[in-house]
């Protein structure tokens, strides 16, 4: 019974809560021992799941618009989307590699599964996609975060990106840019950020500067200690990144 106490936990770690119905049902149906609805319910999950995260982010980012139009056609069409899907994604960096082949190992099973091709999933089979639709998509907040920062990056340009050089204004912009942001996607960010700084864009620079305030004022644990280390640390004496600095040591005090 451990394996069932272990995918009962699993189920924690689910971002959404529609997916998390999905889940629910498809360790009912392993319980049960109906391996191959539990197979064929996580494969539901996952690739809702990667629709939904498309949804979200489709005003940021232009690939993500054009791969969940398509694919939302494609669903209003009762056309067959999974390869589509998979491949757009993997194409384009939303998902990594690794998740990538993930998906399509378990899009197989599915269709092993659900088809009348004398395949009898097994119990283990039945746990191995289970556990590998939620640890690496189900969990995730959204799709790579490096994605999400470049897009970032790229309207920070925008003479227009902040309304107000207010730092309550500043901070408001910020959270709502980094709102689907991944911890692991920050360090990215902020390095560019630095980097934007010093650079020879105007615009660019004085906006890098405001967002780095606007983090400043969120005061994220982890993000604080690579402000101190990468910003407060390294450019110490460097006369470019005064304003930064005092913001964040303002924040702190």
């Amino acid at each position: 019974m451990s394996h069932l106490s272990d995918m009962e936990e699993l189920l924690q770690k689910i971002s959404d809560n529609s997916m998390s119905v999905y889940m629910k049902e498809a360790l009912q149906c392993y319980s049960a021992g109906a391996y191959r609805g539990c197979i064929v319910l996580s494969s539901i999950a996952l690739f809702d799941d990667c629709v939904r995260k498309l949804a979200e982010i489709r005003h940021l980012n232009k690939v993500a618009r054009r791969i969940h139009d398509e694919v939302t056609k494609r669903q209003n069409n009762q056309d067959v989307y999974e390869n589509y899907l998979l491949e757009q994604l993997a194409a384009n960096k939303l998902i990594s590699e690794l998740d990538s082949s993930t998906a399509e190992v378990i899009k197989n099973r599915r269709n092993k599964s659900a088809h009348a091709s004398g395949h009898a999933p097994s119990a283990e089979e039945a746990r191995f996609i289970y556990f590998e639709v939620i640890d690496k998509f189900l969990s995730k907040k959204a799709f790579s975060s490096k994605v999400l920062a470049d897009e970032i990056l790229v309207r920070l340009e925008n003479r227009n990106f902040f309304y107000s050089s207010d730092i309550r204004d500043v901070k408001v912009t910020v959270e709502h840019e980094t709102s689907l942001l991944h911890n692991d996607g920050f360090p990215y960010l902020l390095a560019k950020l630095i980097d934007n700084i010093s650079g020879a864009d105007k615009q660019l620079s004085q906006n890098s500067r405001y967002f780095i305030d606007g983090i400043s004022c969120i005061n994220n644990e982890q993000w604080n200690k690579l402000l101190v280390s990468q910003l407060l640390e390294k450019k110490l004496d460097d006369t470019d990144y005064s304003r930064a600095r005092a913001c964040y040591l303002r924040i702190l005090s």
